[in-house]
């Protein structure tokens, strides 16, 4: 048949990840390469450092090991450390994992290294999402035009970038459209959407050849949510109403009342479907953003 069967499934996430540890492989190798050590090598805690850190900076930015001259190696590692403003995070995480993987480790082999280097790349898009994306977030909500409401005028989203040093916030705004980050219904006073922009490719890592890391999208934790409640790929306004009034999201509270005018919406997304609202179309995904309006894009 046509069906894709969990054994075929299995089998591919099974290649992927063979995929993803060649992968780690090949840079680790590179990365022994640029600094001109051979992989035979048995390593001191020191050089075991700067020869991960050498394999981060480059994960972290996308940079092929392969590109790097031996001689520039060092100093292509020190300049991302010194620019990167997340890079204390990574640093962080780094020694984590190591401590908890070989602790009291003194000398590294090469397959050492990469037991730690895969554990930390396991551990990254959390990572990504605790630091990165949580700061973004905070910037951006600290510019809300009224709170709660998810959007930021672009005008201000733009003053932060030149007054505050918000380096983030300096996309042009034919590029913020063509990305859906802009809300245009004034169009005199256009304003980013807060998920939207926290969504967008540009906030991802492109840290492999199979997979980008990007922000955690908290909207799917909370249909997911939904859906193991409703079980069905349909329900009514009172179902969805008494189900959201109680969830939680990380910005507003799990006992609320909805504004009648949600609820004015919800029910014509339902009188377009025979009084039932499709959990899965694009008319309750706009409702979940007023509902939820600095969680769902």
């Amino acid at each position: 048949g046509d069906d894709f069967h969990l054994n075929e499934l299995a089998l591919l996430a099974s290649a992927l990840e063979a995929f993803i540890h060649g992968e780690v492989v090949g840079q680790l190798s590179e990365a022994y390469r640029a600094l001109r050590i051979e992989k035979q090598s048995k390593l001191s805690e020191k050089d075991a450092v700067e020869l991960m850190e050498t394999y981060m900076t480059a994960f972290l930015t996308g940079y092929k090991m392969s590109h790097l001259a031996p001689d520039h190696a060092s100093s292509f590692r020190e300049n991302i450390k010194g620019s990167y403003t997340y890079w204390i995070h990574y640093e962080k995480l780094i020694r984590e994992v190591q401590q908890e993987v070989a602790p009291g480790l003194q000398e590294f082999t090469f397959s050492d290294l990469l037991t730690i280097l895969e554990a930390v790349s396991e551990r990254m898009g959390r990572r990504l999402d605790e630091t990165n994306c949580h700061d973004i977030e905070g910037r951006l909500i600290q510019l809300e035009e009224a709170n709660g409401t998810g959007r930021v005028r672009l005008r201000d989203f733009y003053e932060s970038y030149v007054n505050n040093g918000d380096w983030q916030f300096s996309e042009r705004i034919d590029y913020l459209r063509q990305l859906g980050v802009l809300d245009e219904s004034e169009p005199s006073v256009p304003r980013v959407i807060v998920p939207n922009y926290l969504n967008m490719q540009a906030n991802c890592l492109n840290v492999s050849s199979f997979f980008d890391l990007c922000c955690n999208d908290p909207c799917e934790d909370l249909l997911d949510h939904l859906e193991s409640k409703i079980r069905a790929p349909h329900a009514s306004t009172d179902e969805i109403i008494a189900l959201v009034s109680k969830l939680p999201s990380a910005h507003l509270s799990g006992d609320r009342v909805l504004p009648s005018s949600l609820v004015k919406m919800l029910g014509e997304v339902a009188e377009h479907h025979n009084g039932m609202v499709p959990l899965h179309g694009r008319l309750f995904a706009q409702w979940m953003h007023f509902a939820y309006p600095r969680d769902c894009a």
